[in-house]
């Protein structure tokens, strides 16, 4: 729905346990736990909606922030007709989950 977003039809960065997991691991953290967490929110409208999602879901600030203002303004007024098309213009209860991930790194002893 939004042009240029890499992930627009699939996952996103550390999108599944497992990746989570894996890159944990790979840093050489310990005792890692990975756990969904979702909570709801709520927008008075679909236009609320989106004004939010631009300013706090890092990879839509990202794609902003690498185009000119006219270009962000035109790719903005898609996405929210996109939107209001879709959802209607109405008031949007929308849940977000996130993989939170917990780790620990072994302590290294100073030799000597």
């Amino acid at each position: 729905m939004i042009p240029g977003l890499p992930f627009n039809r699939g996952k996103g960065p550390l999108g599944d346990v497992a990746e989570c997991m894996d890159t944990a691991e790979r840093a050489g953290l310990s005792a890692i736990q990975v756990r969904s967490v979702a909570f709801d929110m709520v927008c008075p409208t679909t236009q609320a909606l989106w004004e939010m999602t631009q300013r706090t879901m890092a990879p839509v600030v990202l794609l902003k922030s690498r185009r000119t203002q006219a270009e962000w303004e035109g790719i903005s007024a898609q996405v929210s007709r996109s939107l209001v098309a879709k959802l209607g213009s109405g008031e949007q209860r929308v849940t977000l989950t996130a993989l939170l991930t917990t780790a620990t790194k072994p302590l290294v002893r100073a030799s000597g």
